[in-house]
């Protein structure tokens, strides 16, 4: 077992940060390690309360109001600009 002062040591050498190593680099280095631990995951099924269910769904059909809000200026435009243009 470490003693408190080797242990600090230990942590206070794994935190400090690398003084000439490019950061671009490193995540590289890391994005490289951990492939061999990527596994694909398949979702079947999930469980959710039909009154969670509900919440999600309304909250999602609020959430899209702006977006089709952008969607319908959008077209707008460019019906006005194609009208114009073949008019």
């Amino acid at each position: 077992m470490l003693e408190t002062d080797d242990a600090n040591n230990v942590i206070a050498n794994k935190i400090a940060a690398p003084k000439a190593i490019d950061p671009k680099t490193r995540t590289e280095d890391v994005v490289e390690k951990l492939e061999c631990f990527r596994q694909e995951v398949v979702i079947t099924d999930f469980k959710m309360p039909f009154g969670s269910m509900v919440v999600f769904m309304v909250k999602w059909a609020i959430a899209s109001i702006p977006a089709l809000i952008i969607l319908f200026l959008a077209f707008s435009v460019l019906s006005l600009f194609f009208g114009g243009i073949f008019l």
